[in-house]
């Protein structure tokens, strides 16, 4: 369980400097921007662990309240959607072009480590 808020605290860290790097001063880097950041990172991957029972509902819940934490988040550090370029539309995306990249990456590593596994099973015979 501990591998899940790791793995959501490495992704979460990742992104928010990729779009710090990207975009400057669309969001605020502050002690309490980066402390939330963390717990909010954690309990994303916490919720990949909970709800990841390769049924579409748990993908579903899993966005919705990934979703869900970023709005918490965005709120909990002064920023509403007047504060940020282009508003609600700039958010979303955003959020949708993040959540489809960290997916992909999810996909593609677990894809690697299930064929690196298999390679191995297959010298052992």
């Amino acid at each position: 369980m501990v591998f899940y808020a790791v793995d959501g605290l490495g992704a979460g860290s990742f992104f928010f400097l990729l779009v710090s790097a990207v975009v400057p001063g669309w969001i605020p880097i502050n002690p309490l921007s980066i402390a939330t950041l963390f717990m909010m990172s954690m309990l994303i991957g916490e919720l990949t662990f909970l709800l990841n029972n390769g049924k579409l509902v748990g993908y579903i819940a899993h966005c919705v309240l990934t979703f869900t934490f970023t709005i918490a988040w965005l709120l909990a550090n002064g920023l509403g959607f007047k504060e940020i370029p282009g508003g609600l539309v700039s958010v979303v995306a955003a959020f949708v072009i993040i959540y489809a990249l960290v997916w992909i990456i999810v996909i593609t590593f677990k894809r690697m480590n299930i064929n690196k596994i298999n390679k191995k099973l297959n010298e052992n015979r």
